[in-house]
């Protein structure tokens, strides 16, 4: 069988994608929800998105990304209501942020995924 080629705007997306996450687990260290509710943590950390990740105007806003277990991020991926309760009630700051900036659009072409890729490995790096 013969593999499809990735596109490079693709390839760049998912780069930067990668960079931002290992970037946002490394900054906060620990799952950020932990204590604030019933669901028992995991070890696996995971970027999780305030908002969608399709909200492109967000995607790379530090302000919409913490790091959480992978048992809070199904758990509230399955329940978004429970997220939206949760946001408001222990990050009302990011939650009125989001809200006032997730109707917005972005369009990124491959060269801003790859600055973005760039931006966010450095402060990774730098974070170490």
């Amino acid at each position: 069988m013969k593999r499809i080629p990735v596109s490079p705007l693709k390839k760049a997306k998912k780069n930067a994608d990668t960079a931002f996450a290992r970037y946002i687990r490394e900054r906060d260290g620990k799952c950020m929800l932990q204590g604030l509710d019933h669901v028992k943590c995991s070890q696996q950390l995971q970027c999780m998105h305030l908002v969608t990740r399709g909200v492109y105007i967000l995607r790379f806003d530090e302000v919409n990304a913490m790091a959480g277990c992978s048992g809070h991020h199904i758990y509230y991926t399955m329940n978004p209501e429970a997220w939206v309760e949760l946001l408001q009630t222990h990050f009302p700051d990011r939650w009125e942020y989001i809200k006032a900036y997730k109707n917005e659009e972005a369009h990124y072409k491959k060269s801003d995924y790859e600055e973005l890729a760039r931006f966010y490995t450095r402060k990774f790096d730098n974070n170490l």
